[in-house]
């Protein structure tokens, strides 16, 4: 069979395999974590498309001209008010001079 010394070195031959392997396993798996950090980056840093640029731009715009637009809602609210009072107003109008024609008709 084997000599003691030449157990011994085919068992620290073994040993140090054991080792280089689990090394290698850290080796790889820090190469891997490393390379889906790097592709997240990647993919956060890539350039937006137009149509998201110009969505993002129509958004920042609305909200820096939010008090313009609630100025200009109440505007045309108290408008819609006005025009549906007057409208109001002309139908009772209407309304009494039909039957002003239907008394003088009849009278």
């Amino acid at each position: 069979m084997y000599s003691l010394s030449q157990q011994e070195s085919k068992e620290e031959h073994m040993a140090n395999q054991h080792k280089n392997s689990q090394n290698t396993g850290w080796i790889i798996s820090g190469v891997a974590i490393g390379t889906g950090i790097a592709l997240a980056y990647a993919a956060s840093r890539r350039r937006k498309d137009t149509w998201q640029n110009r969505l993002v731009e129509k958004a920042e715009t609305v909200v820096r001209k939010r008090e313009d637009l609630v100025d200009s809602g109440r505007d045309v609210i108290d408008r819609i008010r006005i025009i549906y009072d007057e409208s109001r107003k002309l139908v009772e109008d209407a309304s009494d001079l039909w039957a002003h024609g239907r008394r003088l008709v009849r009278g």
